[in-house]
């Protein structure tokens, strides 16, 4: 089998810029794509797709994080997973009670009007609207 010498050394460069971008993400998450393309030499694009599709980066936060978890965040979740198990075997529903939880999901302390609502008392919204002039 032959191998191409101009194809290993492409494969050598964007290996070599693969290792480049992993480190700059990993000294500072919040680096922005830009800032590695500049460092790199290359395209907003082809830092993109180092980022993204070599290296398994994906943005969450304003922060660049591994999609796979490594061993040791694995082991830190478990750790934490066994603490909650203990007190809960220890204190029981007690434990439970005092455990707060949260989602994305938006709670409004009032009850948001709709447009109709808000036009109640307005004149202007009781006028019908007018039809645009040909």
């Amino acid at each position: 089998m032959k191998i191409n010498p101009d194809k290993s050394k492409h494969v050598n460069y964007t290996l070599r810029k693969a290792w480049k971008v992993e480190n700059l993400i990993r000294a500072d998450r919040r680096v922005t794509i830009d800032t590695i393309a500049t460092a790199i030499c290359c395209s907003h694009g082809m830092a993109y797709l180092i980022m993204n599709d070599r290296l398994g980066f994906h943005k969450v936060c304003a922060r660049w994080v591994p999609r796979m978890l490594t061993l040791q965040h694995k082991m830190q979740r478990m750790g934490l997973a066994l603490q909650y198990l203990n007190h809960y075997h220890d204190e029981g529903n007690d434990m439970l009670a005092r455990i707060v939880i949260g989602d994305e999901s938006w709670v409004h302390h009032y009850q948001p009007e709709t447009k109709r609502g808000q036009c109640s008392g307005n004149i202007l919204c009781r006028l019908p609207k007018k039809k645009g002039l040909r």
